[in-house]
C-alpha cells in the first residue's frame, strides 16, 4: 500500500479524525504498486469501535461480481454507501492482496467518528443506558386478526 485515503460524500479525503453523521456512506481508497508482476487487487476493509471490537468486514474477495483485471499499479476503492453505526470512535484495518492472500496489511490505517444524526425523523436515538453498535431501519405492521386464525400459537413459541 503506497496511501490510503478515507472519504464521504459531505467530506473531502481524510487520513485521521473524519467526523461523519449517522447514515452517512464512506468511500477508502488504497494506493498500491507491485515491483513483482500484476496481481488481481483484493481490499479488505475491517471497521472495529474504540475498544477494539471488530463490527463489520468487506472485502471484494468474497463480494460477488468485483474481480478485477491483473494490475502493477493502480487505486481501489471500496464504497460503503450507507455505514448503519452508533455515535462513537471507529478505526479501519486494511487489507490489500490478491484472489489467493493478503499481501500488506495495516492495521488502524484510518479513523472516524459517527455523530448523531436523526436518522429515524423522530429526534430520538435507540440506546440510552446502553451501547449498541449499529442502527436499523425498519417497519411494523398491526392488524386486529391473529397470525393465522385456528393455528396453534405454540408453534410460535418453538418446541419444548
Amino acid at each position: 500500500m503506497v496511501r490510503a485515503l478515507l472519504s464521504s460524500h459531505d467530506v473531502g479525503p481524510e487520513n485521521e479524525g473524519a467526523a461523519l453523521r449517522m447514515g452517512q456512506g464512506i468511500e477508502v481508497s488504497v494506493e498500491f504498486e507491485r515491483d513483482s508482476s500484476p496481481f488481481r487487487p483484493v481490499l479488505g476493509v475491517a471497521v472495529s469501535n474504540y475498544l477494539g471490537v471488530p463490527v463489520f468486514c468487506v472485502d471484494n474477495r468474497f463480494i460477488a461480481g468485483f474481480l478485477f483485471e491483473p494490475q502493477d499499479r493502480g487505486t481501489i476503492t471500496c464504497i460503503i454507501p450507507k455505514l448503519s453505526l452508533m455515535p462513537g470512535l471507529y478505526s479501519i484495518e486494511l487489507f490489500l492482496g490478491d484472489s489467493q492472500r493478503s499481501l500488506d496489511r495495516v492495521a488502524d490505517a484510518l479513523s472516524f467518528e459517527i455523530v448523531a444524526s436523526d436518522v429515524y425523523g423522530t429526534g430520538r436515538l435507540p440506546g440510552r443506558g446502553r451501547k449498541w453498535l449499529t442502527f436499523e431501519q425498519a417497519e411494523w405492521n398491526l392488524t386486529k386478526d391473529f397470525l393465522s386464525d385456528g393455528d396453534d400459537p405454540a408453534h410460535l413459541r418453538g418446541s419444548a
